[in-house]
């Protein structure tokens, strides 16, 4: 499956009759609720269906229509925008700003019309919360001047005006800080003092001249060169500008992703890395809106919703696609937004399988490092090798791996490519091994270490794990090392169980030809040393005769 950052839904489709006029010219949502301004003056409540999750948020199925209230004869509703604080939708048509109640669309008989208007914007209620009231600004029709509104349950009061050198064809607003554009240029505005700042010219149409608030006091403006320009509330650009299409028509935050709107596509842009990561075709497309989870957006007749992918499903998405470092990049990027347990967890797994697509591309050492970075548990490697351990019983935690090569089927016919797989799990192993991310398995390393050293044919090592202390598997590897006729290390791997009756007489059988193993050359002066250190006189009593008769089968007649 291809990689996408959002699925598409489609909400609502406006039917026409042959004299119908009331096409979709804006849009606006606050949780389950979305308004629709029509061409013919018209706004129509659509209602959501209620999510079976807990989040309600926009793109679960068919939105049905609520209560329609059409305003006039005629005049385009230009602008929506909920008060929630109120249950006001507030509605400019025919250049006047007229309040609804959201449920009812009733009049808010009390709040008068607001009239000569030609954009206006409420500003985050955040900004104003020690009060029950909410700032809104409005650029006048008539005049070059950008205006400061208080609104309140029943009234609405002029506090400030901005003059300016143009009219205001498109604003945004953070705080006290408004971004305005004219006809040729950027300002940002301060509503408290009323001090403004240019911030570079352009030279777009009306149509494509737009401010998007990102919120934290940043903005995104449609700058010079076909650039998206994030400009702080005080005029300095923290991010490097992103080089987008022409003609673009809108624009829309999701973090950590912008959403691009031109008339045919909407393009989904990354913010950490400024590169495209998906186009959706949306033919004859004229605006879009954010939402809790995504974006709305609208054509003439439709409405389409885009919801987030979960950000744990995109990254295994990049994962499976081994877009590793793309992956990687963000789940760093997205950290500071999610619970920092969440993302401990995530980073864990999702560096897990970055370190497989490494591991079955043989980036061995890269593997081995983002296995031990992600605290992979050493099971998960160990089940991939055939016959290599004792857990049957072990659940694996990780279904996104992508299994490049199965090594079950190398392991029968290519057996060099094999042999460097198994070189890696024993390194990987001992790195582990007697660490706290090896201490809750160290049966299964132990005993896969064993069988490993026995596969390879690697005495020196075999004979060091079991000479010391171990936690092998002495029902797995017992087994192992008697098929592969590897009984001086049995006997060791006894001794180490503190089997030392087993031990040696493994050693004994040995020495007496039963059993033929050329890893030591003197196992019989090996037994000895092992009976002269035994405070057990039982065992050094059992073996007594037999020491005594092999030394002297050993030094021969007239020794």
């Amino acid at each position: 499956m291809a990689f996408r950052a959002f699925t598409q839904t489609h909400l609502y489709e406006k039917h026409a009759g042959s004299k119908d006029r009331s096409i979709i010219q804006c849009l606006e949502c606050f949780d389950r609720n979305v308004y629709i301004g029509t061409r013919d003056a018209t706004v129509q409540h659509l209602i959501l269906p209620k999510s079976t999750n807990v989040d309600t948020s926009p793109g679960q199925g068919k939105a049905r229509e609520g209560r329609a209230r059409k305003l006039g004869s005629s005049s385009s509703v230009t602008q929506l925008r909920i008060v929630p604080l109120f249950n006001h939708l507030l509605v400019l048509w025919d250049r006047s700003i007229t309040a609804l109640n959201m449920f009812s669309l009733e009049p808010v008989n009390a709040l008068k019309k607001i009239q000569h208007v030609s954009l206006f914007e409420v500003c985050d209620s955040s900004h104003t919360a020690q009060t029950a009231c909410v700032e809104m600004v409005t650029s006048s029709s008539r005049r070059k001047a950008i205006r400061v509104h208080v609104l309140g349950v029943d009234r609405w009061d002029t506090v400030k005006e901005v003059t300016l050198l143009q009219d205001p064809v498109a604003l945004a607003v953070d705080g006290a800080i408004l971004c305005v554009a004219t006809s040729d240029r950027y300002l940002l505005c301060n509503i408290e003092t009323g001090n403004c700042e240019e911030l570079f010219p352009h030279n777009h149409s009306r149509q494509h001249t737009f401010i998007t608030s990102m919120g934290q006091g940043e903005f995104l403006i449609n700058g010079p060169e076909h650039l998206g320009m994030f400009v702080m509330k005080t005029g300095i650009c923290q991010r490097p500008p992103l080089q987008w299409p022409q003609e673009v028509l809108a624009a829309g935050v999701c973090f950590p992703y912008i959403l691009i709107l031109q008339l045919q596509m909407l393009s989904v842009y990354s913010m950490l890395d400024q590169q495209c990561k998906q186009t959706l075709s949306l033919r004859g497309a004229k605006g879009l809106i954010s939402t809790s989870d995504g974006m709305l957006v609208f054509t003439e007749r439709d409405v389409f919703s885009l919801s987030l992918v979960p950000l744990e499903e995109q990254i295994q998405t990049l994962v499976g696609h081994e877009r590793v470092e793309e992956a990687l990049f963000l789940l760093e990027g997205v950290q500071n937004h999610r619970p920092l347990d969440s993302y401990k967890e995530l980073q864990k797994a999702i560096t897990c399988l970055a370190g497989f697509v490494h591991f079955y591309q043989e980036g061995f050492v890269e593997a081995k490092h983002l296995f031990i970075k992600g605290e992979l548990d050493p099971r998960e490697i160990i089940r991939l090798y055939p016959h290599m351990g004792p857990s049957k019983d072990f659940q694996s935690q990780l279904h996104q791996v992508n299994k490049g090569r199965d090594l079950q089927v190398l392991w029968r016919e290519d057996r060099g490519a094999f042999l460097h797989y198994l070189t890696f799990l024993g390194e990987f192993l001992t790195a582990v091994r007697g660490t706290e991310q090896g201490l809750g398995c160290s049966k299964e390393i132990d005993s896969a270490l064993l069988r490993l050293y026995v596969e390879v044919e690697d005495n020196e090592n075999l004979q060091q794990l079991v000479a010391v202390a171990n936690a092998c598997s002495l029902e797995y590897c017992v087994p192992v090392l008697e098929q592969h006729g590897r009984f001086f290390a049995l006997g060791l791997l006894y001794k180490s169980h503190g089997l030392q009756t087993e031990g040696i007489k493994t050693w004994v059988k040995i020495t007496d030809g039963f059993y033929t193993d050329h890893s030591c050359s003197d196992v019989y002066g090996h037994t000895v040393r092992t009976l002269s250190q035994l405070t057990d006189r039982h065992t050094v009593w059992a073996f007594a005769d037999w020491t005594l008769q092999k030394n002297q089968e050993l030094e021969g007649p007239g020794q």
